[in-house]
């Protein structure tokens, strides 16, 4: 998230899982999700396929569970099939939880399949969690997601789990043809079908399950070339709401991600943007921050032309995104290294107009004034829910105190060894 609006599973937690402790039994290596989304529709609903490839990780795997919100998908929609013959499927009594049973065991270290289909409403906002909306933004219809922290689970089935990424992606978006969808990686392709549009695309980089997102509304497509990371040429593209006209002003404060994208690159810095083969890019959605999906963040419009929000959001695709916490406590890995990349923004980009020393005063002010008794370190008691996590004040020490923390290993290390630390550390697998 971005610090443009300030936000702020107690039971048996686990170290080594995601809290709900879905999947134990297996590692997800692909998913294949195709998804039927409708903005003109009142229902608010979502219609798909979600195909899961898997390595079992134990022996005799007859079943596995994954994330799924059972308010909302719990009904005779909810169907799965193991090599194209059905398979149950079904909640557990009282969990967001789904166990898939498997005609027969499969052995340790088999590589397998399985295609979930469901549709339903998710459901609406829970105090700061999102999930899957549909708003009106600027007289435009639109249907966003944003999963962070809990609400992947709202509109999709995965394995909610930071230490078992995807480790590849595709996402088929069918969708009415004035829209246009925007998602994770590459738009590979677009072909129409009757009335409608599908949009195609591929993500070729190790994903965790909050940062998968998708977007449909009336977009303009504004291609901003192409920027040279280490000798690839990456392109950037934005994605706003058709009734806007940027200034060419605003337009320049947008491609100032070009700057940094190069400057944060070095190899003095954190090396390579993390997802050089595929793109940078900013869309926007009807939440009001920012948001940094993976290759592609989600701003609100006063977000994508903040210069600090787009700063912010793109330090953490190498901060969040590349290098993920395992588990909520420790969101300021994410948080306090994108917001110390405001200011690193500001140093590094003299053409942003910013005082760098002005910015890192800000923040450490708010960590040391307005929350000088809580760590950036959150406890189980206080990630038990999104509205609990981001109501908290923990879901402002992640940023301003982990911003602090960051800024303190600079000062103590000297920026050759700490710029090397922060690579050793991007680059550790």
């Amino acid at each position: 998230f971005a610090l443009f609006f300030s936000f702020t599973l107690s039971a048996v937690f686990s170290q080594t899982t995601g809290y709900s402790g879905t999947g134990a039994n297996i590692d997800v290596t692909y998913q294949r999700c195709e998804w039927r989304i409708n903005p003109d529709s009142a229902s608010k609903g979502i219609k798909g396929n979600v195909t899961v490839y898997f390595v079992t990780k134990a022996a005799n795997v007859s079943s596995f569970t994954l994330d799924l919100r059972r308010s909302a998908f719990n009904n005779a929609n909810l169907t799965a099939k193991y090599h194209g013959a059905s398979t149950p499927v079904a909640f557990l009594t009282t969990a967001n939880v789904i166990t898939i049973t498997l005609p027969s065991p499969l052995a340790i270290n088999t590589l397998d399949s399985v295609t979930i289909s469901y549709n339903g409403a998710p459901p609406d906002v829970a105090g700061q969690a999102e999930g899957y909306q549909l708003k009106t933004v600027n007289t435009k219809k639109m249907i966003y997601t944003l999963s962070e922290s809990y609400e992947d689970r709202d509109w999709w089935p995965c394995k909610a789990d930071m230490q078992d990424k995807i480790d590849s992606l595709d996402i088929i978006i069918n969708v009415p043809s004035a829209h246009t969808a925007a998602a994770n990686g590459v738009l590979i392709r677009t072909t129409t079908a009757g009335s409608n549009r599908i949009f195609y695309y591929k993500h070729r980089y190790p994903i965790a399950s909050y940062l998968v997102a998708v977007a449909v509304s009336e977009y303009t497509i504004n291609n901003r070339g192409t920027v040279n990371i280490n000798g690839t040429n990456m392109p950037v593209d934005y994605y706003y709401l058709s009734n806007r006209s940027p200034s060419a002003a605003q337009l320049q404060t947008m491609d100032r991600c070009k700057d940094e994208l190069i400057a944060f690159s070095s190899n003095s810095i954190f090396g390579d943007y993390p997802f050089k083969n595929e793109k940078y890019g900013m869309y926007e959605f009807g939440w009001g921050g920012g948001m940094e999906h993976q290759t592609f963040s989600a701003m609100s419009w006063n977000s994508m032309i903040s210069w600090s929000v787009i700063a912010h959001e793109l330090g953490h695709q190498w901060f969040g995104d590349k290098v993920t916490f395992g588990t909520w406590n420790h969101l300021w890995l994410a948080e306090g290294f994108a917001r110390y990349m405001e200011a690193l923004a500001a140093e590094l980009v003299p053409a942003l107009g910013q005082n760098a020393s002005t910015v890192r005063f800000d923040f450490k002010d708010a960590a040391n004034n307005t929350y000088p008794t809580y760590s950036c370190y959150i406890p189980n008691s206080t990630i038990t829910t999104s509205d609990v996590l981001w109501s908290s004040a923990y879901g402002s020490t992640v940023y301003e105190r982990g911003a602090m923390v960051v800024s303190m290993l600079r000062t103590l290390l000297g920026d050759a060894k700490f710029f090397q630390a922060c690579r050793n550390y991007l680059n550790d697998p």
